[in-house]
C-alpha cells in the first residue's frame, strides 16, 4: 500500500504527464430554481452535470466518494437558521461503475431550505465532487483520473416573508405550515394560502373509475349514474381508520372543486400542480358534468405536465371526450 508522501508523488507525476483530470473536465449548471420563495415552503432546484472531456473518467476514490449536491448560504454572511453557514443537500450517488462514460449526463435534484429560514437573499451553488482518500480503492479503467469539486455559477434566490393569509398560516402553526400535523386544521382555516398546497395530497379520495382505457373512465366519470353508486364516501378530512364518518359524494366532488380552483387561481405555479391538483380538479369536473372545464383543465396537462407519459395520458382523454361527444370535435 502506498505511503501518503508516495501518493502525493503520483499525483504530480500524473499531472506532469497529463493523465490525472482538471476541474474543467465536467460541467455543472443550475438550470430551474425559483427566484423568490416564501419561508416555511420547500425550494426545489435542479442542475445538470456533464462530461465535457471527451473522455473517460475513472474516479480517483471509487463511487462511494462522488458527490453531487447544493450548497446554499446568505448573501449577507450571516448563519442560517437551523442549518450550517453552507449546507448540502441533493444526491449523493454510490456509482458502480466507477467511472463516468464520455457522454456521462447527471441530473442533480433537491430541495435547499432548512425549517425555519430567515428571510434574504441567498446564494446558490450547484457542486460534483470527489473527495480525496487515505486509502484509495482500485481506480476504474478511463482514459484519466479525476478528483476534485467542481461548482457551478452561483445564482440568488430571495426568501420572503409570508403576506397576508399566508402570514396568518406561517404564525399559526409555529412556523411550520407544512408539517403533516396540521394538514386538516389548515385546510379548513387557510385553504387558499400557498401552503395548502402541501396538504391536499392528504385528503381521502375514494370516487376512482375503474377502466383500462380513456374511453372507459372518461365514460364513467361523466356518467349521471356515476355518483348514483356511490352516494356517500369517507370524510376525505378524516384521519380515522374505523368507524369514518360518512358524506355526500356530490357534495364532496363540488366541495373539491371549490377548493382546488380557488387555490389554483391564487398559486398557478404551485409545483404539485401538474403531479395531482389539476388531475383530481379535471376529474371532478367530469363527474360534476362541467366538461368544458373538464376538458380545459386536461388541456393544460397536455401543454404543461413534464412527464411525458402523464401529458400523453392527458391528450387521450381529451380525444375521449371528443369522440363521446362531451366537447366540441
Amino acid at each position: 500500500m502506498l505511503s501518503k508522501t508516495s501518493r502525493y508523488v503520483l499525483t504530480l507525476l500524473l499531472l506532469s504527464l497529463g493523465v490525472l483530470a482538471s476541474a474543467g473536465d465536467i460541467d455543472v449548471k443550475i438550470v430551474d430554481y425559483p427566484r423568490e420563495a416564501i419561508k416555511g415552503i420547500p425550494v426545489e432546484v435542479s442542475a445538470v452535470a456533464t462530461n465535457v472531456s471527451g473522455k473517460s473518467l475513472a474516479l480517483a476514490c471509487g463511487g462511494a466518494s462522488f458527490k453531487l449536491g447544493f450548497n446554499i448560504r446568505r448573501a449577507d454572511g450571516k448563519p442560517r437558521n437551523m442549518c450550517p453557514y453552507e449546507s448540502t443537500a441533493g444526491n449523493h450517488l454510490n456509482l458502480e461503475p466507477i467511472v463516468l462514460a464520455r457522454d456521462w449526463k447527471q441530473t442533480i435534484g433537491g430541495e435547499v431550505n432548512c425549517g425555519d429560514e430567515a428571510s434574504g437573499e441567498m446564494i446558490l451553488e450547484a457542486f460534483v465532487s470527489v473527495k480525496s482518500c487515505a486509502n484509495p480503492p482500485t481506480v476504474g479503467h478511463g482514459d484519466k483520473t479525476w478528483e476534485g469539486e467542481v461548482k457551478s455559477k452561483p445564482v440568488r434566490l430571495v426568501i420572503a416573508e409570508p403576506q397576508g393569509v399566508d402570514k396568518e398560516a406561517y404564525e399559526a402553526y409555529k412556523h411550520s405550515p407544512i408539517s403533516r400535523d396540521h394538514w386538516q386544521d389548515i385546510l379548513r382555516r387557510f385553504p387558499t394560502s400557498v401552503y395548502a398546497g402541501y396538504h391536499f395530497k392528504y385528503l381521502h379520495w375514494n370516487l376512482r373509475a375503474q377502466g383500462s382505457s380513456a374511453d372507459e373512465v372518461v365514460a364513467q366519470l361523466s356518467s349521471p349514474d356515476f355518483l348514483k353508486r356511490f352516494p356517500e364516501i369517507e370524510d376525505p378530512y378524516s384521519d380515522a381508520t374505523a368507524n369514518v364518518p360518512m358524506v355526500s359524494a356530490r357534495q364532496a366532488v363540488k366541495d373539491r372543486i371549490k377548493l382546488f380552483s380557488d387555490y389554483l387561481r391564487l398559486h398557478p405555479d404551485f409545483p404539485g400542480r401538474a403531479e395531482y391538483l389539476e388531475w383530481w380538479l379535471a376529474e371532478a369536473y367530469l363527474m360534476d358534468g362541467r366538461y368544458q372545464e373538464a376538458f380545459e383543465s386536461f388541456s393544460w396537462l397536455a401543454k404543461n405536465d413534464p412527464d411525458k407519459r402523464r401529458s400523453a395520458v392527458a391528450s387521450e382523454y381529451m380525444s375521449a371526450m371528443k369522440r363521446k361527444g362531451l366537447v366540441a370535435p
